[in-house]
């Protein structure tokens, strides 16, 4: 499901959190005490811890009925043998298959484009790595403590195998090292160096970097030395059951209230999870003591003893429960992500055809109307003569009498005087005005 929600585009984290969930109970199974049959087989689960269900290649060139194992009951009991190459072999196997993925991540970089790439290279990078190698550190602690504590034989697989455990050790504190050297190069930068840093070594760093600084709280140092630490503490007490109870429920308590006061995680969804999934391991730490109180009294098949690994089975399926339940909640946001984003797309998609669309109509419009104005161009019709436009014509207008006297017309008082040239033209005369009405006698 990890891996799943990982290429649907979404982060590494949950699938991580599977991982650290397994690694987080493996010391339980290994405190030497002879848990009730009930609550041996739950724990039988966790022992995917190692990846024992992948192959191991370092059995392939040696016969397994010829090696002999080195490790206690309690742990032996639990499939592991305290022989590194043995315990650790499909481990790296895993490993190798994830350095293989990131290597042709990055010589395809150059021809891929596909979202689907692009999601798997940022997700399974050098980050995923990193964070990979923390959370799985369980494991290999317990792994190269027990080989390093056993006296090498003189076959080759054990001597190999017991400098294989020298290197891991080494390795580990050299990434540690590392690790507190790139912290102490934020000291004292100011946020345009912090950027540059953060472009470099921010995978060291994921979840732990303020955004308004650009700068991480170092956080993650603490959980390695944590580690790093606990890890053979735990180991060292295998012989006193119950300190290795208490040793375990005390510093989970005080690695819980670290987590609560300081909030190292700057998203608040992680700072959430982490608090509920620490305070749950608290309890599941907690019952290996009940176990220890009652064993001396009671055989493990007693009724209490059953009662009580059922508690403890309850506590751990509801952690891996709660785990599970945000796996699923965030492949369920992914999902609804996705299909936000693909209806989005579609909708700026018809957006864009609609637009496509007009311009495109008013193209064939432009060029429509440029080939009519090209069949009726004015231009190229016959030039008629302008009308005669007598407000702004520059010309002098003729008057009408001279217009009337160039037609050889003759007026009736020219025809007259022709005739009579002795006689005047009768005119009418003026009749005397009659304004006997007005007169002030009437």
């Amino acid at each position: 499901m990890g891996l799943v929600n990982i290429l649907l585009g979404g982060t590494n984290k949950v699938f991580l959190y599977q991982i650290e969930l397994i690694q987080r109970l493996l010391p339980i199974m290994y405190i030497n005490l002879n848990y009730p049959l009930n609550l041996r087989v739950v724990l039988q689960m966790f022992t995917t811890g190692f990846f024992q269900f992948l192959p191991n290649p370092f059995l392939w060139f040696f016969k397994k009925e010829n090696l002999v194992d080195n490790a206690p009951e309690a742990y032996f009991r639990n499939e592991l043998y305290g022989i590194l190459f043995k315990d650790l072999g499909s481990y790296w196997f895993m490993d190798l298959i994830f350095l293989t993925l990131n290597i042709t991540l990055k010589l395809f970089a150059a021809k891929a484009d596909s979202v689907l790439y692009l999601q798997a290279k940022n997700q399974l990078g050098k980050g995923f790595m990193f964070r990979f190698f923390v959370v799985t550190l369980p494991c290999q602690i317990i792994a190269l403590g027990l080989q390093i504590v056993s006296i090498p034989s003189s076959k080759a697989f054990y001597v190999l195998s017991w400098v294989f455990s020298l290197l891991l050790a080494i390795f580990i504190i050299f990434q540690t090292l590392r690790v507190n050297n790139v912290y102490r190069k934020f000291n004292g930068t100011n946020f345009v160096t912090a950027t540059k840093l953060i472009e470099q070594y921010g995978y060291i760093f994921t979840g732990f970097i303020d955004e308004l600084t650009n700068k991480p709280n170092g956080f993650i140092i603490t959980i390695i030395i944590r580690m790093i630490f606990v890890i053979p503490i735990f180991l060292a007490l295998s012989g006193i059951p119950f300190l290795q109870g208490i040793f375990l429920a005390l510093q989970q308590i005080l690695f819980t209230i670290l987590i609560v006061n300081k909030k190292p995680y700057y998203d608040e969804r992680d700072q959430k999870f982490r608090k509920i999934f620490e305070g749950l391991l608290i309890a599941i730490y907690i019952f290996p003591c009940c176990f220890i109180y009652k064993y001396e009294e009671n055989p493990p098949e007693d009724v209490i003893f059953k009662a009580l690994g059922w508690v403890l089975i309850v506590l751990c399926i509801g952690i891996i429960v709660y785990v599970k339940k945000i796996v699923l909640m965030d492949f369920w946001w992914r999902l609804k992500e996705i299909k936000e984003k693909y209806q989005k797309n579609q909708k700026e998609k018809e957006q864009k055809e609609e637009k496509e669309n007009k311009k495109k109509k008013l193209e064939e419009k432009k060029l429509t109307e440029e080939s009519l104005d090209e069949e009726y161009d004015p231009s190229k019709l016959p030039k008629k003569k302008p009308k005669f436009d007598a407000k702004n014509s520059k010309k002098q207008i003729v008057k009408p009498a001279l217009r009337v006297a160039k037609r050889n017309i003759p007026t009736k008082e020219r025809v007259y005087i022709l005739k009579y040239p002795d006689k005047l033209y009768p005119t009418k005369k003026p009749q005397p005005r009659n304004n006997s009405h007005n007169s002030p006698i009437n």
